[in-house]
């Protein structure tokens, strides 16, 4: 029982603590989309500080039109001289069926953080290979933490995020709905061991 107690303590701190953001403009103005099977694959890059960074939460502002029978990957790739190196790690495989057909932000927790090197670009990238009607959307604005000095790339090559930056949150903690989801779990274990000693 005391475990439990120690466990809930630990997830209470775990829900209060902030999350430490490296790259951030899922709030900034949106300026158009780009699709996942039309233009991609599709990738914007991000940069670690000197201290590295471990990854554990990515926020991507999306949405579907047409017939939602595809899929898209979420795929966290290397960088190899300023374009998209190759794959490191999938983020996940995302039916089309799960977007809606406006623009929303959507939250994926990586089930393994990826522990980051200091001071390295990384890209995060959608592709697909069964016709995906997704689209992730851009924007000019890069006063966010972490765009401006970032570049995105698709079919026609790669530019500078001035130039419009793929929207998305890079950050060390899982959104804090998924946190509270995962404590409610706990606080209903923790109840019915309660209720069996007691018995």
């Amino acid at each position: 029982m005391k475990r439990l107690l120690l466990l809930l303590l630990v997830l209470g701190l775990s829900c209060g603590a902030q999350a430490a953001v490296i790259f951030d403009n899922l709030d900034a103005s949106n300026n158009g989309v780009d699709s996942v099977s039309a233009f991609g694959p599709l990738a914007d890059s991000f940069s670690t500080g000197a201290g590295g960074f471990t990854f554990a939460s990515i926020g991507l502002k999306l949405q579907d039109i047409g017939d939602p029978s595809g899929s898209f990957t979420i795929q966290l790739l290397a960088d190899n001289n300023i374009n998209p190196g190759s794959a490191i790690y999938t983020i996940a495989t995302v039916q089309d069926s799960k977007l809606t057909d406006s623009l929303q932000d959507y939250f994926f927790v990586l089930s393994q953080p990826q522990i980051l090197a200091a001071n390295t670009r990384y890209w995060i990238e959608l592709s697909s290979s069964d016709g995906s009607v997704a689209n992730w959307g851009w924007s000019v604005d890069t006063s966010g933490p972490g765009v401006s000095s970032e570049y995105f790339a698709n079919i026609s090559g790669v530019f500078t995020n001035n130039n419009g930056a793929y929207q998305m949150q890079i950050s060390d903690v899982p959104e804090p709905g998924t946190l509270m989801m995962l404590g409610t779990g706990v606080v209903g274990v923790f109840g019915a061991v309660r209720r069996r000693m007691m018995m």
